[in-house]
């Protein structure tokens, strides 16, 4: 039954097949992230398939599908294992990502664990051996440096005015203070003890929190592309290939350089020799093939598909546009979090009590009371929950196929209120389909059809990707192409002349109607019109429609109080200034106010995606790899997920809320009895931790996800 389906000179093979269900390995599945992402997003858009699923361990996909379109599968597959990267520089730079590897390579991460393995070191070997308790103090004393080094520098910075307030001076003044009563009380394993435990508070902070930024991954991906791409300069006296190549970060501008098929183009350039085919789905979604000749602008992200070319860079990469994003970095404390005030009071006043109380103490000679002075925090133990609620968080959606880059992004997805849509993203959530409208009467069915089929493929492009897909399912056989002219004007005013073999040539146009946006419906239509001798003889309708269960969706985001709205033009004049109207249009609603989430998908996306609250991508998509490198939540292959995540995040800010209030209320008592002997320590001791677990327990249930579903 295999062999039937099998392609003798594919470079797949199927590894077994029951009824409905085909397993199939291709070595590049396991080391190509460009065919992962390519072979994702056919299947993806593939409708009639039930599910699917990529095993990277093993290098094989998993595909469910109907019986009785099992004898569609073959060209399925041909189309799923066509690596889209041809361009092995490109493709160097995205299989560098790795977000394991980001959070071992941080400096943060490194300093929590390497003091954290000499804090349980220390105390590995002295429950073994039993250290001197001066060999035990000098260690702690060692391993406590970097504080006492980390004080000294806030007193001087404070003293100069350089962006130390006083509140995080006395924070580390009490934490140098604690230390050093513990080690002079002759309770250096104590010392050790709480330092491996803010070690493994701050290891696992690494993990939830990103210290460097919104745009962090954005920033690295942009430092491995301009290294991992390579330039071939041209000499502009004799326009020959230099011996030696460049960088993309080494080309200035003014320089040639040269570019061929199958390579992207990540320079803003002009051509000066050659002509190009290019298409530019990266940058703008576009999935209509342009030619470029002598003069032309080629722009960030085109991808070519045809042809050679000398280009003359304008600007060089690190001056790209889309490139300036602006930098965010997460705060600690939502200002619209409700327990703030009461976080920021208690910052600026417990301090000094402690400081005080706990000096007072020692002068006594009461070093246990200055210890439990000075290390009563119950705002430390209110962090450590949110921590752990927020580990608990990340790792819930990770099981929905829902990535967040940051656990503190769910205090802004609680606050939203407007959603903008990139219709480029809008498109990925409904479909295309295809209409022939026949004014010649010798036409036939499908023959508009196959003039495009035969085009697609007379200029070497993956059918599925080009003209809005709506060729992804055609299987007809391919007029040879005598001859073709594809304009090198404005993508709004694209037309071709193709010439059959033994035919008149045919004129091809574009148009688009305007898209329709009302309540819960929207639709657009492009016109593809076919003349011969300047007579129209037939248009291809290609309709656009938001399907019903993602209309839903909107409906959902409604009943949230949420205000849904898309934004963009996806057939416009190439250098546009669309990606600053769509980012003018996210400023302009912050500026009023309100609280944005932003789902994108191409580079023009990129500037209103870093300056939204809240970047949102999806997974299942090969032409936003790099849009999806500023986003801080990218939705897997349910994008209904959105209205979801929306309530589960008001929900966790709720149950973080009361958690803290809680955790701060109940310390605060139970020291206070304490104090006054008003508990045992067993008592104490079993408040103290029973605490946190009633707040784990409420953060679980807040995370439920039959809680979250809309009605």
């Amino acid at each position: 039954m295999a062999a039937s389906l099998q392609d003798t000179d594919a470079p797949w093979v199927i590894r077994s097949e029951i009824d409905g269900r085909l397993r199939i390995f291709h070595p590049g599945l396991s080391n190509s992230l460009g065919l992962r992402r390519h072979c994702g997003s056919v299947l993806h858009r593939t409708h009639w398939l039930i599910s699917h699923r990529i095993n990277v361990v093993s290098s094989t996909v998993v595909i469910r599908f109907p019986l009785g379109n099992r004898e569609h599968l073959i060209t399925v597959l041909n189309r799923c294992f066509v690596d889209p990267f041809s361009d092995t520089s490109l493709e160097t730079a995205l299989t560098q990502e790795n977000q394991l590897a980001d959070i071992v390579k941080s400096q943060s991460f490194h300093h929590a664990v390497r003091n954290g393995a000499l804090c349980a070191s220390v105390l590995a070997v002295d429950a073994l051996l039993v250290v001197p308790p001066l060999a035990l103090a000098t260690s702690a004393i060692v391993l406590n440096l970097p504080l006492l080094r980390h004080f000294l520098r806030s007193i001087w910075q404070w003293l100069f005015r350089d962006a130390v307030t006083t509140q995080h001076l006395l924070h580390s003044s009490v934490e140098v203070a604690l230390s050093t009563t513990l080690i002079s009380g002759g309770l250096a394993r104590e010392s050790l003890l709480d330092g491996l435990l803010d070690s493994s508070k701050e290891a696992f902070q690494s993990i939830s929190q990103s210290t460097g930024g919104r745009s962090k991954e954005f920033v690295d991906f942009i430092g491995r592309l301009k290294n991992a791409v390579l330039i071939s300069p041209v000499d502009r006296g004799s326009l020959e290939p230099c011996a030696s190549k460049l960088s993309l970060g080494e080309v200035e501008p003014g320089m040639l350089y040269g570019i061929t098929i199958g390579q992207h183009v990540f320079l803003h350039s002009r051509l000066v020799k050659g002509e190009l085919l290019v298409v530019n789905a990266l940058l703008d979604g576009s999935s209509l093939p342009l030619r470029l000749v002598v003069g032309d602008e080629i722009h960030f992200g085109a991808y070519v598909l045809q042809g050679e070319a000398i280009c003359e860079a304008l600007q060089s990469f690190s001056d790209a546009p889309v490139l300036s994003i602006e930098e965010t970095i997460w705060s600690e404390t939502s200002l619209s979090s409700p327990t703030a005030p009461l976080e920021n009071l208690y910052r600026s006043l417990a301090p000094p009590l402690q400081l005080g109380f706990g000096m007072w103490s020692l002068f006594n000679g009461l070093t246990e009371r200055a210890i439990s002075f000075l290390a009563f925090n119950p705002l430390k133990e209110s962090e450590k929950c949110k921590l752990s609620s927020a580990e608990t968080a990340l790792v819930d959606m990770a099981l929905n196929q829902v990535h967040i880059a940051d656990a503190r992004v769910l205090s802004s997805l609680s606050a939203v209120d407007n959603v903008l849509l990139s219709i480029n993203a809008l498109q990925q959530l409904g479909s295309f389909e295809c209409r022939e409208q026949f004014i010649d009467g010798s036409l036939a069915d499908d023959d508009l059809i196959q003039i495009l089929y035969s085009i697609a493929l007379s200029i070497k492009a993956d059918p599925a990707t080009v003209f809005w897909g709506v060729l992804t399912d055609v299987e007809m056989t391919p007029l040879p192409v005598q001859s073709l002219e594809i304009n090198a004007g404005e993508l709004s005013k694209a037309s071709y002349v193709v010439k059959f073999e033994h035919q008149t040539a045919i004129t091809i146009r574009f148009y688009k109607e305007e898209s329709v946006v009302d309540s819960g419906s929207l639709a657009s239509q492009n016109i593809v019109e076919f003349s011969r001798s300047e007579a129209v003889i037939g248009r291809l309708l290609i309709d656009w429609r938001l399907s019903d269960r993602f209309s839903e969706l909107f409906n959902q985001l409604r009943s949230l109080s949420v205000n849904v709205e898309v934004v963009g033009d996806d057939l416009r004049a190439s250098g546009s200034k669309e990606p600053l109207l769509r980012c003018s249009r996210v400023k302009q609603l912050k500026r009023n106010g309100a609280t944005v989430a932003y789902l994108g998908d191409v580079i023009d996306d990129i500037p209103a995606m870093s300056c939204a609250d809240v970047a949102i991508g999806l997974s299942n998509d090969d032409t936003g790899f790099v849009s999806k490198t500023v986003c801080d939540v990218i939705l897997g292959g349910d994008p209904m997920w959105l209205s979801r995540l929306i309530v589960l995040s008001r929900r966790y800010e709720s149950a973080t809320n009361i958690n803290s209030a809680s955790i701060m209320a109940l310390t605060c008592a139970t020291s206070l009895a304490g104090f006054v002997a008003a508990l045992t320590p067993a008592q104490s001791i079993a408040l103290f931790n029973l605490v946190p677990i009633i707040a784990e327990l409420n953060t679980l249930f807040a995370l439920n996800s039959s809680a979250s579903r809309v009605k």
